[in-house]
């Protein structure tokens, strides 16, 4: 009786939210203080920066000349932070990202709920507590501490949409999606797919399509359209999102050939052109490549897409291919239970699918290196199936010990 009330008291105690969001923050910031605030140097933040601080100078968006070569999301979030707190102030940013980032776990929480029950909500909140790549990654001034978080609440607004897609909930998962399309348009595989999965869902709950699908697809605009605005008033071209596209399909057909050296990748000539003529001059060259060189181009994919999937990456030390090895191919493997299990019902298991193969789907096309931070925000969603698996494995290990009498009494 008193075992059993301990038991109790401790499921109370993991599944509170309190109890897990402090948990996940005090793990995101020790590691950042551990390894010291300073040290999350990245190549890519400094055009962040620059954009924000352009933005802070009265400059507009741009970087000497105006710019849609990032999207404005992580910008116009830098741009907030430096003008409450001072500019360059790395460590107000930091703080934001593990306060988002321990927000991740409590949404991992809701979405196990979502597709199953409350004990699957509970593992699948302390499996991202314990996530290693989103601690990692967490202090880096990167779209990582906004993208992830953002990527796990519009998850949860679209998988809500199975049992509750009122027109209140049909806007939010609409503007989530648009706001996460501009703070990383990596998402757009992702996006797209989410709108044929409702209808899909929609149709086979034999209720209507077009005016829900319609206030969905319309929300998500909404917030794309004063970006698409501006843009075209500064470049008189229709610009969804950023005119980066190219350039990343570009290095990616570059990918075995020049490892981690992006400047090798670049124009070689030293001809000045604008924004958009660099544009135009990669998605020529991207469009030769593939014209001429159709096998070699789906064999560099499939190798991508090997690498991407792999346990670890070429240039990490050996501590970290052992931890972060061990831990993802332990995710990894409840995840593939919990997707491939009867737990799982059939729209929910699509929508994690519809993720899975479109992300690396993504990356088999664009990724030029070999870096690991574009597998994170799948890990993230990871940790969900991954609790389907421990349950589906507990149940496999129940089931064959009922069978063997024997070995229990040993």
């Amino acid at each position: 009786m008193e075992s059993s009330l301990i038991g109790q008291n401790w499921g109370k105690y993991l599944d509170s939210p309190w109890v897990i969001f402090v948990a996940a923050f005090l793990l995101r910031a020790l590691y950042l203080f551990w390894r010291g605030p300073e040290n999350f140097q990245a190549s890519d933040t400094s055009s962040y920066e620059g954009l924000s601080l352009s933005l802070l100078a009265g400059e507009g968006y741009g970087l000497g000349n105006p710019s849609a070569l990032r999207p404005p999301g992580y910008p116009l979030f830098l741009t907030a932070t430096y003008w409450i707190f001072g500019l360059k102030n790395h460590l107000a940013v930091q703080f934001f990202h593990i306060l988002m980032g321990a927000g991740i776990p409590l949404l991992m929480r809701e979405i196990g709920r979502e597709i199953k029950d409350e004990p699957t909500g509970t593992i699948a909140a302390w499996i991202g507590v314990f996530q290693i790549n989103l601690i990692f990654w967490t202090g880096y001034i990167l779209t990582e501490g906004l993208f992830i978080p953002f990527l796990v609440l519009t998850f949860y607004l679209v998988v809500r949409l199975l049992k509750r897609d009122t027109p209140r909930n049909l806007v939010f998962a609409g503007l989530a999606m648009g706001a996460l399309l501009l703070i990383r348009p990596s998402a757009v595989p992702f996006v797209a797919l989410v709108f044929p999965w409702y209808a899909w869902v929609r149709r086979r709950q034999k209720q209507k399509v077009f005016s829900p699908l319609c206030v969905l697809i319309f929300s998500a605009t909404l917030v794309m359209l004063p970006w698409v605005a501006r843009n075209y008033s500064v470049f008189d071209r229709f610009i969804p999102l950023t005119t980066g596209g190219p350039r990343v399909l570009h290095w990616g057909i570059q990918w075995n050939s020049v490892d981690r050296d992006r400047n090798a990748v670049g124009l070689t000539d030293k001809k000045h052109r604008t924004e958009l003529e660099k544009r135009d001059e990669y998605m020529r060259i991207f469009t030769a490549y593939i014209k001429e060189n159709p096998g070699r181009y789906l064999k560099l994919m499939v190798q991508k897409a090997a690498v991407f999937w792999s346990l670890y990456f070429p240039q990490w030390s050996a501590r970290h291919k052992t931890v972060k090895g061990v831990f993802f191919v332990v995710i990894f493997g409840l995840s593939l239970l919990g997707l491939l299990s009867s737990r799982l019902d059939r729209e929910y298991a699509a929508i994690f699918w519809i993720y899975l193969l479109s992300t690396t789907l993504l990356i088999m096309v664009t990724v030029v290196d070999y870096d690991n931070r574009f597998r994170v925000p799948v890990e993230a969603i990871l940790s969900v199936t991954a609790a389907l698996g421990f349950f589906r494995a507990r149940e496999i290990w129940v089931g064959r010990r009922r069978q063997n009498p024997a070995e229990k009494n040993a």
